[in-house]
Parts: structure tokens; sequence; C-alpha cells
């Protein structure tokens, strides 16, 4: 079973733009689909999610969110989380936004690499 990991930053973001160096280097052996959102960039369809502190992740089995909330800046952990088998207790609605968001970004994600 693959797992997609979501990790949600901002480019004003320094934690996360220290984190997105780190990961440059070191994703590629973690099995895992791994998309970069910029919450300013998804606005529109993150609008009911309050972001407290950055950055924050999510992670979906089967396209099934298994986990969401904010973690610590590193790829240890964020690598330990994401092969977490739990399902988080969310709200319904939340649960919801953020698989279709999933679905989103993997459709975004085939379609270029078609070419």
């Amino acid at each position: 079973m693959k797992t997609d990991l979501v990790i949600f930053c901002a480019a004003w973001c320094g934690v996360c733009r220290d984190l997105n160096k780190i990961w440059l280097t070191q994703s590629s052996d973690l099995n895992l689909r791994m998309y970069w959102v910029d919450i300013d960039d998804y606005a529109e369809q993150l609008d009911k999610i309050e972001f407290e502190n950055l950055p924050y992740i999510a992670t979906f089995k089967d396209t099934k969110l298994s986990f969401f909330g904010t973690v610590l800046p590193n790829i240890t952990v964020i690598k330990k989380i994401a092969h977490q088998t739990q399902c988080a207790e969310l709200d319904l609605q939340l649960k919801s936004a953020l698989e279709d968001l999933l679905k989103r970004l993997r459709y975004s994600a085939n379609k270029r690499n078609r070419f």
C-alpha cells in the first residue's frame, strides 16, 4: 500500500523553506507519493482549515485520511508519522475536504507526467 503525504507550507515561512531544502535531498528514499502545497496557492480549497503553525502534514492510505496535524520540521518524524496506520479522529467535513484535495493533487501530478 503506497502512502500519500501532503505537506502544507507557505513561501513566506522560513521553517518551511528549510524543510523543503532538506526534503529535496532526502525524500526519494521514503517510498511515498509526496505533494508540497503552499497554503496561499490553495487558499480557496483550504478556506475551512485554520493553520495555526506550519508545517502541517496530511497522510493518506488508499486515499483515506490517516493523519492531519502540525509536525516538527524533521524528516525522521514526518517519515514515522507517514508510515503509521492509525486513523485520525477528525471532523468528517474536514476529512472530506482533504481527501478531495488529494484527488486534485493526484490528477494534476498525473497530467504533468503524461508528457
